[in-house]
């Protein structure tokens, strides 16, 4: 009999070199989210100013702005005089919410956050006048949604989910994701927990997005 699992490479699931390696993964997140988030706030944001709030040698931080360069999370701009300027690209922008978004889940953080989040996004949504939103994903961000909904005007005109289409979900009958054209919303409001299915409509002025 196994004395336990083991991984591709080897690796037991107890290895301490598993371990390791998912904890340099973690810091790693962790040191992206900051940089991120830091970049986000500010275009002033340099290196120094970010090794001196993140604890991080120099070279540490300049290895990891190559990296989310590299990746397409961030754009450097050389501004004179010989200033160097960084900007988040939607694609950054993206990474950070995602990777907030995986830190808080399964968390009470994440509801809290969730719901605060839900609050704004719809008492803005009243305030822009739209009256009528329809779900994209019928899961546990939807029932937060929910929650918030119901302490504004706006009404919930169906759910759009095609791996629960025909269930029974915050007491309607979940529709395929293709009939969402037909839902009269007036806007979509993205409650997917699938970040590869996010991907297809970021960029459509229809769809609002709480994380």
């Amino acid at each position: 009999m196994s004395d336990g699992v083991h991984l591709q490479g080897g690796l037991h699931l107890n290895d301490p070199r598993r371990t390791a390696s998912m904890a340099r993964e973690s810091d790693v997140a962790e040191v992206e989210w900051k940089i991120l988030n830091e970049i986000e706030n500010s275009h002033k944001t340099s290196q120094r100013s970010l090794s001196r709030k993140m604890n991080l040698a120099l070279g540490a931080v300049n290895f990891h702005l190559k990296r989310l360069v590299r990746k397409g999370y961030i754009k450097m701009k050389t501004m004179p005089p010989n200033r160097v300027v960084y900007f988040v690209t939607p694609s950054g922008i993206s990474r950070k919410a995602r990777l907030t978004y995986e830190y808080m889940v399964g968390t009470l953080a994440f509801y809290r956050e969730a719901r605060e989040r839900s609050r704004e996004l719809f008492r803005q949504l009243e305030e822009e006048g739209i009256r009528r939103v329809a779900f994209l994903g019928a899961r546990d961000l939807a029932e937060i949604c929910y929650l918030s909904l119901q302490e504004t005007g706006v009404e919930l005109v169906g759910i759009y989910d095609d791996s629960r289409a025909g269930e029974d979900f915050l007491g309607r009958t979940v529709q395929p994701e293709s009939a969402l054209g037909d839902s009269g919303a007036e806007r979509i409001v993205f409650t997917k927990q699938d970040w590869a299915k996010r991907g297809e409509y970021e960029g459509r002025s229809d769809v609002v997005f709480v994380f």
